[in-house]
């Protein structure tokens, strides 16, 4: 059978998936099930393992390329640091959603090879405080909005800065409207939240915050990618 001829790969790309694809059918770029295969597997709790991990990929691969580009990004455009501190919000919120799915997957799958990296985010040491820091990110800022003004309240009379952005717009749409002092409280609260000295600094604080989100990113997106490609061999989607 003759070979293609093997071009140079980029590498900034994900490495392509070796093997004879034998449950799928490529169109258009997309791999798509075979339908006879799908209804042999769609009952199949491995493959709803796979969709459950491809929905933490889906989530966080869209937020990647906006948090990690965030050390060259100008704070200074409150449309850009809106969109910046969203991310970061959301991104942390996704990633204590992550650990909650790699803890409802840990009992099956802890001896394959294929869940390693997700089983080694699990069992990190230091899991309990990443993940305190990732949930107080979601609840301050990320999927809750304070229906019982608790937090809202508090971070208010906490709050002492010299300079209090309220609102702005820059050419008056709804697109580019943005209330300043929401996200300065949610950050704030956290901060706080996570102070263990009076004395310790607050932006030292915020950018652990920030690292620590892109370095999970990363983590679980490489555990999830890899989990797909072991779930799809053991189903016969893929052979190798």
């Amino acid at each position: 059978m003759p070979t293609s001829r093997r071009r140079p790969r980029n590498p900034n790309t994900r490495p392509r998936k070796r093997g004879v694809r034998s449950g799928l059918e490529e169109v258009n770029g997309v791999f798509r099930v075979k339908r006879n295969v799908f209804n042999n597997i769609k009952n199949d709790e491995d493959f709803a393992a796979m969709v459950r991990v491809g929905r933490l990929l889906n989530v966080l691969a869209h937020t990647m390329d906006s948090i990690s580009g965030g050390a060259a990004v100008d704070f200074s455009e409150p449309l850009t640091l809106r969109n910046f501190t969203r991310t970061l919000f959301n991104t942390a919120g996704y990633i204590f959603e992550g650990y909650e799915l790699i803890a409802s997957l840990y009992p099956r799958y802890r001896h394959e090879a294929f869940f390693c990296k997700l089983a080694n985010a699990y069992e990190d040491p230091d899991r309990p405080y990443k993940r305190k820091i990732m949930q107080l990110m979601r609840n301050a800022g990320a999927f809750h909005l304070d229906s019982d003004n608790k937090h809202t309240k508090e971070a208010l009379s906490k709050l002492n800065l010299n300079k209090i952005d309220l609102y702005s717009s820059k050419d008056g749409t709804y697109g580019t409207a943005y209330f300043h002092l929401a996200d300065t409280l949610d950050i704030n609260y956290v901060i706080d939240e996570l102070k263990e000295t009076a004395t310790e600094d607050e932006g030292e604080i915020y950018q652990r915050m920030g690292k620590l989100s892109v370095e999970l990113l990363g983590e679980f997106l490489r555990g999830a990618d890899e989990f797909i490609e072991g779930i799809a061999l053991r189903l016969g989607l893929v052979n190798r």
